[in-house]
């Protein structure tokens, strides 16, 4: 029982972390649009900001480099998860993509 508690714990911040990079991301996103619109709306040369906006691009890439990294730390906690013993235990509601099943040489026999 502790362990499921702890498991739901990590998972619980594990969310939290995502949505708090996802939610950055976008955020970065707009901000960058905003840069743009307001470079346009001011009838400012392209020269304005140029380097303002690679940093912003920057920032988005490494985000990014960040958020690769946290998908490959979830997948290594669900390895966590079923090496202690919870592998039958669903910590999260959110859709995953499908998970290839795997063929071996058995077949059913009889069929």
């Amino acid at each position: 029982m502790q362990r499921k508690i702890i498991g739901a714990r990590v998972a619980q911040e594990l969310f939290a972390v995502e949505t708090a990079v996802e939610t950055t991301y976008g955020a970065m996103a707009q901000f960058a649009g905003l840069l743009a619109n307001a470079r346009t709306a001011a009838n400012l040369s392209a020269v304005y900001g140029q380097d303002v906006m690679e940093d912003v691009n920057a920032a988005m890439t490494h985000l990014l480099q960040a958020r690769r990294a946290l998908v490959k730390a979830h997948g290594g906690l669900a390895e966590v998860r079923d090496q202690v013993g919870l592998r039958h235990i669903a910590f999260g509601v959110q859709d995953k993509p499908p998970v290839e099943e795997t063929t071996g040489r058995l077949r059913v026999v009889g069929e």
